[in-house]
Order: C-alpha cells, then structure tokens, then sequence
C-alpha cells in the first residue's frame, strides 16, 4: 500500500499515523526476514518520499539486495529534497 512520507511534526508519532505506517514494515522486521525499502517516487502535493519495501525468506539476503538493485536500477534514483 503506497503512503507517502509524513512531514516531522508532532503529529506524524499519533498511534494512529504511526500504525498506518508501520503495519507493513513491521511484521518482517519482528520475524527476523530480511527486507531491503527502495525510495519510489514523490508525494504529487508533498513531494515528500513513497516507499516501497521487498521481504524474502530467512537466509536470502543476497539475492533480496540483488533483486533491490535491480528494482533500483529500473525505478531510477530519486532527486534529493529540496531545501524549503
């Protein structure tokens, strides 16, 4: 589920933010899977990052950051933020 970054304020720590984006990141990290989260674009109105995470199975790290790489290499990198 595609969810575009948060601006650091107050509010982005609510139970109610913070459940919405950690709902998919959180149970690969809790069962000890490797995961590798790729940078896939822009928020259109924020322009803050959307992020996209790829998990694999227990022992498959090399080949996990080898397919990130090549995801990375056909998503392209992103521009760095600008400053406001």
């Amino acid at each position: 589920m595609p969810r575009v970054a948060l601006a650091a304020a107050p509010e982005a720590s609510s139970p109610e933010n913070f459940g919405a984006l950690i709902q998919n990141t959180d149970p690969g990290s809790n069962a000890g899977i490797p995961g590798v989260q790729l940078p896939s674009g822009l928020g259109a109105t924020s322009g803050l990052p959307i992020g996209l995470e790829l998990d694999g199975p227990a022992g498959s790290d090399r080949k996990l950051l080898a397919v990130g790489m090549a995801v990375e290499g056909v998503l392209g990198r992103l521009p760095a933020p600008k400053a406001k």
